[in-house]
């Protein structure tokens, strides 16, 4: 994201909490704080439909809309142009402990993260994401090995440096508490990208159009590495046969975006970029560049891709 759209962005959003009624929504209250819940398959937040209404001259999340693509390979996509989420941005894409997707996503339109999950792809139902403050962004979700939920994410302070890396934990995914400390922090880091690769977990951050890589070994403190050679940035990483693949953008913002990816045998060295998925023709639903991939393996070994686009 653009460091002045980011400072708007946290500037205006306002996280609104839903009023709990019984066995509907999956946090309740105690004292000051969110106790995490088990919630049912239903909505408690309807998703943004067309442009919102944005700093006069600036992109950002009221002008973004996520859509999502298919492969049966992870290489040549077909797009759904099925729409997820208008005044939506930079999403992130797992599949949950139920083999359930979620796209984790920045909500204009309601303010703060807010969550779409589906058994199919097809079908969609919303949360929002509670217990975080507006300042994050950018999110980044794992499984964690005990079963819980990690969200990292950027910290967009108003007025503030933009140089950190946030995490927050959940049992179900909804309702997060956050962690003590910073991940990690560098000047004018956004987008983290993370992901266990053997022993270690890696964390790619965006700086500017470039990635950095960073490394951890427990997943809470994580240290420089490299600048990626690959040429783009806000990564997501996956892993492949024989190795990981990281997708990414590079071109022009909402003209000639983007979507890329680089493969690698450890982590580290990484070939040279492939262009995955083009803006569509004239009429499309993302001809104005596409950009911010996530993608997640399914079940069947296909593939689908959640990803940014301009609204008209």
């Amino acid at each position: 994201m653009d460091g002045k759209v980011q400072k708007t962005l946290t500037a205006i959003l306002i996280i609104s909490v839903a009023t709990a009624s019984a066995g509907v929504y999956l946090y309740l209250r105690r004292g000051d704080q969110l106790v995490d819940q088990p919630f049912e398959w239903v909505s408690d937040i309807a998703p943004g439909s067309g442009k919102g209404s944005g700093p006069p001259g600036q992109d950002g999340p009221w002008n973004h809309r996520v859509l999502s693509a298919t492969s049966s390979d992870g290489l040549t996509w077909e797009k759904d142009n099925k729409k997820i989420a208008d005044q939506a941005s930079v999403p992130d894409a797992i599949l949950d402990k139920d083999g359930n997707i979620r796209v984790y996503y920045v909500d204009w339109y309601n303010g703060g993260l807010s969550v779409a999950l589906s058994h199919d792809g097809v079908s969609w139902i919303y949360k929002k994401v509670v217990g975080l403050a507006p300042e994050w962004v950018d999110p980044d979700v794992v499984l964690l090995p005990d079963g819980r939920y990690r969200l990292y994410a950027s910290y967009m302070p108003m007025g503030g440096p933009q140089d950190k890396i946030l995490s927050a934990v959940s049992n179900y995914g909804i309702s997060f508490v956050q962690e003590e400390g910073v991940r990690y922090q560098e000047g004018s880091i956004t987008d983290p990208d993370v992901i266990k690769m053997g022993d270690n977990w890696r964390m790619f951050v965006s700086k500017g159009p470039t990635t950095i890589s960073t490394v951890s070994a427990d997943g809470l403190t994580f240290t420089r590495e490299q600048e990626l050679p690959i040429g783009g940035s806000v990564t997501n990483t996956i892993a492949v046969a024989g190795g990981y693949r990281i997708y990414f953008h590079s071109g022009a913002v909402g003209g000639g975006m983007q979507i890329f990816c680089a493969f690698s045998a450890d982590g580290r060295t990484w070939e040279n970029a492939v262009k995955m998925l083009e803006s569509g023709p004239l009429g499309s639903l993302d001809q104005k560049g596409v950009a911010d991939p996530a993608i997640v393996r399914m079940p069947d070994n296909t593939y689908k891709m959640f990803y940014k686009t301009w609204i008209e």
